[in-house]
């Protein structure tokens, strides 16, 4: 799962957005501050940059439903 975490999210935000979902939320989005809490589903951003992009593009699709 987290060795292919940007094809795994681009494939589930691909899929709400086709099947035209109304919202979704992710857990967990974090800075560094937060980086000793990390349980291994953990994103960081800006440093995790290709998943980071994934979100933002997400997140800017459904602002602009």
């Amino acid at each position: 799962l987290l060795n292919n975490r940007a094809a795994i999210l681009s494939d589930w935000y691909s899929q709400m957005e086709i099947q035209g979902v109304n919202g979704d939320t992710f857990w967990m989005l974090a800075d560094n501050y937060f980086s000793g809490n990390n349980d291994g589903y953990l994103v960081l951003c800006p440093e995790d940059v290709e998943v980071c992009e994934i979100i933002l593009r997400h997140a800017n699709y459904m602002n602009e439903k």
